[in-house]
Parts: structure tokens; sequence; C-alpha cells
């Protein structure tokens, strides 16, 4: 099952494994020192992103190495870019709204 990239930036534990691997590569061992939860989640996780296509993981050696493929989020900017201006528009009516009161 394909998961979907706009999910993955729902969790802030999700989040916060992204924002990590941007950075650097890491092990799951790696990553789970960084948060309070054990490896067996962060595992968890990991395969969650893999889904998304978010992160990819390849073996080096005995350790298999976490990395992630930020152009992914571009599917999600380029959504939000879309919808960006309807929004602003429609705080500027609701303000103009709201000051008129």
């Amino acid at each position: 099952m394909r998961r979907d990239v706009y999910r993955a930036q729902a969790g802030p534990k999700i989040r916060a494994i992204v924002d990590i691997l941007a950075y650097r590569e890491l092990t799951p061992d790696g990553l789970a020192e960084n948060f309070e939860i054990r490896q067996p989640a962060i595992t968890r996780h990991i395969k969650f992103l893999t889904e998304t296509g978010l992160v990819f993981t390849r073996q080096q050696g005995r350790e298999c190495c976490c990395a992630v493929r930020l152009n992914k989020l571009d599917e999600a900017s380029t959504w939000a870019d879309r919808y960006r201006k309807f929004f602003e528009a429609s705080m500027v009516a609701q303000e103009g709204c709201l000051s008129k009161l």
C-alpha cells in the first residue's frame, strides 16, 4: 500500500524524523537516540516514511541507513501553493468583514 506524503506531515514525530534525516543519514538506532521512544517505534515510523517515498533505506554492511528524499516534499509544496492565494484572499475578506463590526 502506497502511503500519502500529506499524512506523513501530520505527525510531529514523523516530521522530526524527516528534519533529522534532512541533515544526515542515520540508522534506526541512531534516530532513536533523538527521541524518548523505543527503536521499534522508530522502525514503524521509518516504514511509514518509506511507503510515502520520503525516506529510503540502504544496507551499509550490517547496518540499515535511512536517508530522506526532500524532493518528494515538492508534491505537498505545489499543492499548498495552488491554494495559498485562495486562503490569503479569504483571510483578507474576513478581516474586511470584521473591521466593519
